[in-house]
């Protein structure tokens, strides 16, 4: 589901799949990455977790947790914003 606000995407909903295994449900803050798997690469390295990685069709997510257990999401985009459908 797409949240839009003045016809712009800025939030959406997503079913917890079986690759989500350790997350509860709950609101999420994304952040734009260039490089979605260096940016996993570097969470990792940093001492934090991923919990999956998925193609969204107009980009790369990955849900990650940082060492203090605290869930978001990064995001490589491969459609710029004003193409994006709802």
């Amino acid at each position: 589901v797409t949240i839009l606000n003045n016809d712009r995407m800025n939030g959406g909903m997503m079913a917890i799949t079986p690759e989500m295994m350790g997350m509860v449900p709950c609101w999420m803050v994304y952040f734009t990455v260039k490089n979605l798997d260096e940016s996993v690469a570097k969470v990792k390295e940093l001492g934090g977790s991923v919990h999956m990685t998925k193609d969204i069709g107009v980009g790369k997510i990955a849900a990650i947790a940082d060492p203090a257990n605290t869930n978001f999401i990064l995001i490589e985009m491969s459609v710029p914003p004003q193409d994006w459908q709802d």
